[in-house]
Order: C-alpha cells, then structure tokens, then sequence
C-alpha cells in the first residue's frame, strides 16, 4: 500500500489536527514518501509535545482497521516550526503527517502534497467556512483542520 493511500486512509478514520501528507523533495508532488512508513507498515506522526494523547485512539483504530502501525514524534511546539523547516530543506523528511500550526501551511506549501480528495463537499459542509479557507493555499487543500465542526465544539475529524 502506498504511503499516499495510507494517510488517506488515516485521515478518513478521523483526521489529525491540521494533517498534512508529505511531498519528498526528490519524490515531486503526488510521489511516496521516503520516510519508510508504508514499506514497514508504519507511519510516522509529528505532533506538539503531549498532543497525540487525543489522537491515540484514532491511531489504535487504524492499526486495527488497516494494519498500519502510527508512531508519534513528539516535539515541543516553539520546535515544530524549526524541525519541518530543516527537514523539508534537506529533503530528508522523517515523518509522514505532521498535526501543526495552519498557520505555517503557507510557509511549507511547495514540500507539502495536495489533500483536495479528501475535502469532499460533505466534509466542507462540516466544517466551518474560515477552516476551509484556511487549508486552501493556492488553490490546494494542504491542511485538514481537526478541530470545532459547525456541529460541535469540541475536537473532531472532519469525517
């Protein structure tokens, strides 16, 4: 399975923060990622320092339903920014999905692939307006927002 199909498959059991697929810069838009994940039946999830708490038991879900295994890298949050930054400039990208700030989605849009399937009009419809508008960056969808839907206050995939 590729790792593109993996996190798809990931974000329709429940989403990650604001969770980006990961383009490897020598792999080009839409290409595998080099990290390993799907080669080992493993994904790696970079997350804010006790934040993968809440996403625990979406990542039980998906071993469960798929077989694929999800590890957390834990990092504080004043180095998130710096870790994806040297990452995605080496081109030596260790993870497969990061849960981080939208507001860096802008700064990081020429390493990070297209999500646009994912954003069906039925999940727009879930989500509030500004979210959508968020993730849109040059006309792509590269971040999918867990967080309030128009349903509900609190935290939730978008599916």
């Amino acid at each position: 399975m590729s790792s593109r199909k993996t996190i798809s498959r990931l974000a329709a059991l429940g989403g990650l923060s604001t969770a980006v697929i990961l383009a490897a810069t020598a792999c080009g838009a839409g290409g595998p990622a080099t990290s390993g994940g799907a080669a080992s039946n493993s994904i790696n999830v970079l997350v804010e320092a006790g934040g993968h708490a809440e996403l625990q038991p979406i990542a039980d879900q998906c071993k469960k339903d798929t077989g694929i295994s999800v590890n957390f890298v834990e990092l504080p949050y004043d180095g998130l920014f710096n870790r994806l930054s040297s990452e995605f400039s080496s081109g030596a990208v260790s993870f497969d999905v990061a849960a981080l700030d939208s507001v860096w989605l802008p700064s990081f849009k020429d390493a990070l692939q297209p999500i646009d399937e994912l954003f069906t009009e039925e999940a727009k419809k879930d989500i509030f307006p500004s979210l959508v508008k968020e993730a849109n960056v040059n006309g792509h969808f590269i971040g999918m927002r867990r967080g309030p839907t128009r349903d509900s206050p609190l935290p939730q995939g978008p599916f």
